[in-house]
């Protein structure tokens, strides 16, 4: 089995990496244990320097990275570039900055007899599953404070980004982390259990479809590890009565269109007041109309492709059924036609 980089705007493959046998990934495993080792016993200055340099390098590469996303899963170049790599500088400056405070012991008033306190210990191997949607954000906000905290990270990446995998791997190796502190692993799904039932890995870190949180929190309880989870939602925009209209539908665009769609807290349902409904629309469907689709690097494109022929053809059933159920049409081809 393959793990490749299909381009969304070409369809063209553009890379393709083999899977790895169970054994590779145990052996993945034993090198994150033995970083493990090591790293829980170096100072919090010495985890926040690691972090400070991955920092850099982000803003020193981000025109690179953010092609890599372009390319694998169709994101615009420049919202790359502007926005999800300077975030995840951001999150690793954060934790750097405020790890050791975070970390430091916390006294306990008020105890009967003698003194209490709360303290942070690092737990060992961490395995985190990853989505596509933000190649680099999703990765970054999970391996930092894991890092800070002196844990050591492996990771399964969406299998439609295998290049912003390893780039993420080489960069913290690049910024001088131990070998094994953080690295992805290409393997199939179905290797979770192998990771997640390893005694060596301590906790489980998704972020996903409810399909897939349900099948890994299955396993995390199964197997009695720690885990954490941010899944899908169904997030509502309201517009009220007394709402600045063209303000609203500003928002709304970027609420709907950022990443063309393709984030967790987008907007999934528009609710809007009888009074302002009308002028909402008309200048909704406006906006939306005005926005250019073409190539994801270049600047002048308003909307990039969806990550996949078969997303695009899911989301084409949707607004089908929709019709069929009584919807009107506002923008966009007559499908029964």
């Amino acid at each position: 089995m393959a793990i490749r980089t299909l381009n969304p705007y070409t369809n063209q493959i553009e890379q393709q990496f083999d899977t790895w046998q169970d054994a590779q990934v145990v052996e993945r495993i034993d090198t994150a244990q033995a970083a493990f080792k090591a790293w829980r016993a170096t100072s919090h200055q010495e985890r926040a320097a690691l972090l400070s340099r991955v920092a850099s390098l982000l803003e020193e590469r981000a025109e690179h990275y953010a092609a890599l996303m372009t390319t694998e899963m169709g994101k615009l170049h420049s919202q790359g570039v502007a926005l999800e790599l300077p975030l995840c500088a951001q999150i690793c400056r954060y934790y750097a900055e405020h790890g050791e405070r975070f970390l430091a012991p916390e006294s306990i008033e008020e105890v009967a007899t003698g003194r209490a306190e709360i303290q942070n210990h690092p737990l060992g191997v961490i395995y985190g599953v990853m989505p596509w949607n933000f190649p680099f954000y999703q990765v970054i906000r999970f391996i930092a404070p894991n890092l800070m905290v002196g844990n050591s990270v492996v990771f399964k990446h969406a299998s439609n980004v295998p290049q912003c995998a390893k780039a993420i791997t080489e960069l913290f190796e690049e910024a001088g982390a131990p070998q094994g502190l953080v690295q992805h692993l290409f393997m199939a799904s179905s290797q979770s259990e192998l990771v997640i039932a390893d005694k060596r890995v301590q906790g489980v870190s998704l972020t996903g479809s409810e399909k897939a949180g349900s099948s890994v929190a299955a396993l995390a309880g199964k197997h009695l590890k720690k885990v954490v989870m941010e899944l899908g939602g169904n997030d509502p925009f309201i517009v009220l009565a007394d709402a600045d209209v063209n303000k609203a539908v500003e928002l709304a665009a970027i609420a709907k269109m950022f990443n063309s769609g393709q984030v967790c807290i987008s907007a999934k349902r528009f609710i809007v007041a009888d009074e302002v409904y009308d002028e909402f629309m008309e200048k909704f469907a406006a906006a939306l109309g005005s926005l250019e689709a073409g190539d994801p690097m270049d600047p002048q494109t308003g909307y990039a492709p969806v990550v996949s022929v078969q997303e695009r053809d899911y989301l084409l059933k949707q607004v089908q059924h929709a019709v069929e159920q009584g919807a009107s049409l506002v923008l966009g081809v007559n499908l029964k036609s």
